[in-house]
Parts: C-alpha cells; structure tokens; sequence
C-alpha cells in the first residue's frame, strides 16, 4: 500500500467497503477524517484496523449494519481518537457526520 502523508481527508462513500485494511494506518498517517457513509462494515471486529490512525478525529458509519450495533440506531456515528482507542467517554459536543456524499443526499 502507498503512504500519502498530505491525506487528511478520505471518502469513500457508497462503495461496498466491507473491512478494513489493517496496514491503514501506516499508509495514511496524517488521516483526519474518514467518511464511510452507506458501506457494508457489519461487524465490530473489522473496525480495529482504525484504532492504528493516529491522528484521526472523526469517522462517519452512517448507513452500514454496524451502525446499528454501535449505537441502536442509524442515523450517524461520530469517534474520536480516544473512543477507538478503547475509551468510552463521547466526545464533548459530539457532531455527527450526516449521509452527504456526493450523489447520495
């Protein structure tokens, strides 16, 4: 895999994504943002290739089967480093990442 050390956003929405590389951090190491709106991640394992960005502040899972087992419902997820690393405490004043990728509003 590449390393695109400028990247800061990534989107990748409406592409079937179903698991995460686990070299992914590696690759982007400067990786802020990582939009995966209505992707097929469903199940919580494939989400720990993520805990390896270090400098992520915000994922969106919005419309993917996992959604639902995170939170009980799918209209949006937020993270923020310290939520995949393990810690459960939310975010203050979480803002959620909505459905608007480009073709899908």
């Amino acid at each position: 895999m590449a390393v695109l050390p400028r990247l800061k956003m990534l989107l990748l929405c409406n592409n079937r994504v179903s698991r995460i590389a686990d070299r992914l951090g590696a690759a982007f190491p400067n990786l802020e943002t990582l939009v995966l709106t209505n992707n097929a991640l469903s199940a919580l394992k494939e989400l720990e290739p993520l805990a390896a960005l270090p400098t992520i502040t915000s994922l969106s899972l919005v419309d993917n089967p996992v959604s639902l087992r995170l939170n009980g419902a799918d209209d949006g997820l937020l993270f923020t480093r310290s939520r995949l690393r393990g810690h459960h405490k939310p975010p203050p004043e979480p803002t959620f990442l909505h459905s608007t990728c480009l073709g899908n509003a």
